[in-house]
């Protein structure tokens, strides 16, 4: 994990996780405290999880200080070649004894920078710290490593009780770049990781991500999801539905399928897409994937469409269009000759997309169709049409 990433894979080299990083400096400040030794790097065991890392970590110490009776340890996290906010920033474990404790005993909390769990459906507890059950466990194993020395030097002495603080002194500023306020963790970052180490940003992350998001937003008893495609759609769908809580609006990014499903799943009463054109051309299309990558957006059907229809004026225009944007520019600029077949045709391609987001969806578990609501906007960022699949 120390070594220089090598050129010929770069794009793919593996980072640690906050999870590895915190159990790194928890061991390490253990080592000083009970041991007396101040090791440059150490080595630590994925996370207990089928999902783990196959091998052990060896993981670089950045510092190891006194503080009083206690010993602080700090390790600067690499997230490898998929950088997020906590890339390069320092995760620290306080150490100390503490004699209230049953010898042995290991006793884990965050501190400055780890955020607090305050509302229901994540994997921890409201009111603990926002540390995950396989970093937590990860944390606890790479104590116990050393207290396990400790037993064959001293066989005398009780195995001393440690108490472990794990803290991240950018946490909290770190914190408003991610989904943590969403969530319902304040105060700081959530360590993470159930494979100790991370790769390069995938799908499987972001669906999990969209999943946490769903899950809490079913605990809170909000019945309801607003779905955006990014940042500005959120945005705009926020300013559209302002009575809506904050965890009810998701970045579903491009998994537009993927998230009806898993919406309705949990039984939502209903799930709004905040999109522009031509994220909506696709899912009229059946196409709940819309990345570009899965294909480019192939915009003869609205053309074919349009003369079903019998909306000739915006056939032609359309027919000229090279991009989403384009056609809706073309539709526009021909106003006085397409008259009301632009907003006919935008609803033609809302009815469509609402006709497959329904197919994506599927039942809730009361066998009740999700019902959804498109909110479609364009390159003005502007309201050009709102319709749900309730509608006559």
């Amino acid at each position: 994990m120390t070594a220089p990433p090598d050129p010929a894979s770069a794009g793919t080299r593996e980072g640690l996780t906050t999870g590895s990083c915190a159990a790194a400096a928890a061991k390490a400040a253990a080592l000083a405290l009970c041991l007396k030794e101040t090791p440059a790097e150490v080595t630590v065991s994925p996370p207990p999880t089928p999902h783990a890392h196959p091998g052990p970590l060896t993981i670089p110490v950045a510092s190891i200080r006194r503080e009083g009776q206690a010993v602080r340890a700090e390790v600067i996290k690499d997230a490898g070649d998929d950088p997020d906010v906590t890339h390069g920033c320092a995760i620290q474990a306080l150490a100390w004894r503490d004699p209230t404790l049953l010898p042995g005993q290991v006793h884990i909390d965050g501190g400055e920078g780890v955020g607090r769990v305050t509302l229901p459906g994540l994997p921890v507890p409201v009111g603990q710290a926002a540390i995950n059950p396989a970093p937590l466990a990860q944390i606890h194993a790479a104590v116990r490593e050393v207290l396990a020395r400790l037993e064959p030097a001293c066989p005398t002495m009780p195995v001393p009780a440690l108490r472990i603080r794990i803290e991240v002194p950018q946490g909290r500023a770190l914190a408003e770049g991610t989904l943590n306020p969403r969530l319902g963790v304040v105060g700081g970052i959530s360590i993470l990781g159930t494979r100790g180490t991370v790769k390069p940003f995938s799908h499987a992350s972001w669906k999990d991500t969209i999943r946490r998001q769903l899950d809490v937003l079913t605990h809170t008893g909000s019945g309801h999801v607003v779905l955006s495609t990014g940042g500005q759609s959120e945005h705009l769908s926020r300013q559209t539905l302002p009575e809506l809580p904050e965890a009810a609006f998701v970045q579903a990014g491009d998994f537009a399928a993927f998230a009806l499903r898993q919406a309705a799943r949990r039984g939502m009463l209903g799930a709004t897409l905040g999109l522009y054109f031509g994220k909506c051309c696709k899912l009229a299309q059946g196409i709940g994937f819309t990345h570009a990558r899965a294909g480019a957006l192939d915009l003869t059907p609205l053309v074919r469409w349009a003369r079903l229809a019998g909306l000739d004026h915006a056939a032609v225009a359309l027919a000229q269009a090279r991009t989403a944007r384009h056609a809706l520019a073309l539709l526009d600029a021909l106003a006085p000759n397409v008259g009301a077949q632009g907003p006919r045709l935008l609803d033609l391609v809302a009815r469509r997309a609402l006709a497959w987001t329904q197919h994506m969806a599927g039942c809730t578990p009361q066998g009740r169709p999700l019902p959804v609501t498109l909110l479609l906007f364009d390159t003005t960022n502007t309201l050009r049409l709102r319709r749900s699949s309730q509608d006559g």
